[in-house]
């Protein structure tokens, strides 16, 4: 184990190591869980949306959706990246257009750019489906990130083994389209009952 480790780095190493099966740890799913939450006591951020995925998607627990999401809150408190866009990915397909702004805000206040591109692609989907019209788009943040959107899901294609090669190519061909679309090919017809225009930033 790496020398000069702060106690919380300590356990999110630990809590890494059985999650994967790394070094000499076994992969231990409730090890792990025990020290993610050793973590994020000590005031780990990551260790929040770590927590929050494996509720969410059941592994090494029972799903709990309501538990996933008090761990993502607790991480877009803390600025956690992943928390953020996992909790604004929730907002979205629960329909909860005001939250998931919102939450869309503190993810370009606090985000990567990697959480910022997934970010894009999920918010570009979501008024696709429910047929948003731009004027009721925060369109200036998504201009601002497009190109580092792209690139992004460029690198993740080339990188991507063959296997995941279909997947990022799908992706980032809807990319394109749906920034096309929303640039240059848009119309301006009314949305009913649907508002979805910038929400309060995360200062607010």
């Amino acid at each position: 184990m790496k020398k000069n480790l702060t106690p919380q780095q300590r356990e999110e190493m630990i809590a890494e190591k059985y999650y994967y099966g790394e070094g000499h740890c076994e992969m231990d799913l409730i090890q792990a869980m025990n020290h993610y939450k050793a973590a994020m006591r000590l005031g780990s951020a990551i260790a929040c949306s770590k927590i929050g995925r494996m509720y969410d998607t059941g592994k090494g627990v029972p799903i709990d959706t309501e538990m996933a999401l008090e761990y993502y809150k607790a991480g877009a408190k803390r600025k956690d990246p992943l928390s953020t866009y996992y909790l604004m990915q929730h907002y979205f397909e629960t329909e909860q257009s005001e939250e998931a702004m919102h939450t869309w805000h503190l993810l370009i206040e606090t985000g990567d750019s990697r959480t910022i591109s997934l970010g894009i692609l999920s918010y570009l989907k979501y008024c696709r489906e429910f047929a948003i019209p731009r004027s009721l788009m925060d369109m200036d943040s998504v201009l601002a990130y497009m190109e580092d959107a792209r690139l992004f899901w460029e690198d993740e294609h080339l990188a991507s083994e063959s296997s995941g090669q279909y997947y990022f190519q799908s992706e980032l061909n809807l990319l394109n389209e749906l920034l096309e679309y929303y640039t240059e090919g848009w119309k301006d017809e009314p949305a009913e009952d649907v508002q979805i225009k910038a929400g309060p930033s995360a200062a607010d």
